[in-house]
């Protein structure tokens, strides 16, 4: 048995397949070989679990610690991690809820709380420094395609996040209301804003390729009187941008 199908068969056993311990070179030194690897086992699955309580701290305000960790060990075991990248493992823990037919204002909070695990991790490197924009021609400004962040996500909601959020104690101060939210990450620190019409329009019309003079010239009369100002100032100020091409 080489290294890599040790460390594989080892990896496997720990997160819950079902690999015969003989199969495992363990040199007997006091404890039972059965003991040992538990014991490594146990220390594994805690390791991930105390991760889990720092990706979803709303999760865990809202279930309580027994009934969390009870869905971070199906998560574990279910979905067990792959590589080292958190974002990837982390998406499941919804489907666990959903699987243990926890109330739906859970399922949505644990899947917010993924997309904002996902931008911290993802936010980019080089980021779009405003002043750029001053050096440019009117008409250069006016052919210009603003690049958006690929790590924005846009989160549809059932419920009134932005308004509970920073308190959510209880699964009453959610109500129903329909919303959309960006998700981004400015400095390491994850975060959603409320989205308008006006945003979602510059943002989706952007994706597309379209120019800044296109976009100025489709919404008159569509989206009200089309704040630019503002609108550049929140894609820029919240990491929304990382250039803008001629």
């Amino acid at each position: 048995m080489n290294l890599a199908s040790l460390q594989k068969k080892f990896k496997d056993k720990v997160l819950g397949s079902k690999i015969l311990l003989d199969d495992f070179p363990i040199i007997e030194n006091g404890l039972e070989k059965e003991h040992r690897f538990f014991l490594y086992q146990n220390n594994t699955i805690s390791s991930l679990t105390d991760i889990l309580q720092i990706c979803y701290p709303k999760t865990l305000q809202l279930l309580g610690s027994n009934d969390f960790i009870k869905m971070c060990h199906q998560l574990i075991f279910k979905y067990p991690p792959t590589n080292p990248c958190l974002s990837e493992f982390s998406p499941n823990m919804k489907r666990v809820l959903q699987a243990n037919k926890q109330d739906p204002k859970v399922i949505q909070v644990a899947d917010l709380e993924w997309h904002l695990i996902k931008a911290k991790f993802s936010e980019p490197v080089n980021l779009f420094d405003p002043s750029t924009l001053m050096q440019w021609s009117e008409n250069d400004l006016n052919q210009g395609v603003f690049q958006i962040n690929p790590a924005v996500n846009i989160f549809s909601a059932n419920y009134s996040f932005h308004l509970v959020w920073e308190d959510i104690t209880n699964l009453s101060k959610l109500y129903e209301e329909k919303n959309r939210y960006i998700i981004t990450s400015k400095k390491g620190i994850p975060y959603f804003i409320l989205m308008d019409n006006q945003l979602e329009y510059f943002i989706q019309s952007s994706l597309q390729g379209h120019n800044l003079k296109k976009i100025i010239k489709d919404a008159e009369g569509k989206k009200g009187e089309f704040d630019l100002l503002n609108i550049l100032g929140q894609t820029i100020n919240n990491n929304l941008v990382i250039g803008c091409k001629i």
